[in-house]
């Protein structure tokens, strides 16, 4: 019992696609929570085909960079479970969260948090392939993107 109450209290969701980008947050949730820079080991960020985001799945020994979203209301992760829809499961995972004390001293800290991750629901597809970069996706997809899932006014009409 005390497991399911713990992850009752989670409010907090590791991102490593799409969600990364303030612009998806923003039509999706109608903010940008506050986060950090976060690393979840043991799983790999895939690219899928004819995709414009990308899926995890559990790999030993792999880790997958992202953002912990901090604090979301119960309505804010009812509406990201609505947009990764069923090809995604919420998982309880444990994220590291990194940070820099001070860019003068370059000292790092390493804090573990609670999270949730959203992992691809087909571990078998077929379509997953190599790697996915942020930095990559939102030069180059970002815009189609945001037009593809987005009506006029920024409001998410589609996962």
């Amino acid at each position: 019992m005390a497991g399911a109450a713990a992850a009752a209290a989670v409010r907090n969701v590791f991102v490593y696609g799409s969600l990364m980008a303030p612009e998806v947050l923003a039509a999706i949730i109608h903010r940008v929570p506050p986060q950090a820079t976060a690393v979840v080991a043991n799983f790999h960020r895939y690219s899928i085909r004819n995709r414009l985001y990308p899926a995890v799945l559990p790999l030993a020994g792999g880790n997958v960079t992202g953002k912990v979203l901090f604090d979301l209301t119960h309505e804010e992760l009812k509406l990201l479970d609505e947009f990764e829809d069923f090809e995604y499961t919420r998982h309880l995972v444990e994220t590291t969260v990194q940070d820099k004390v001070t860019d003068d001293l370059n000292i790092s800290i390493a804090v573990p948090v609670q999270a949730y991750l959203y992992v691809w629901a087909d571990a078998e597809d077929k379509s997953l392939y190599g790697d996915w970069d942020y930095e990559t996706w939102r030069t180059n997809n970002l815009q189609e993107f945001l037009t593809r899932h987005t009506n006029g006014d920024g409001r998410v009409i589609e996962p």
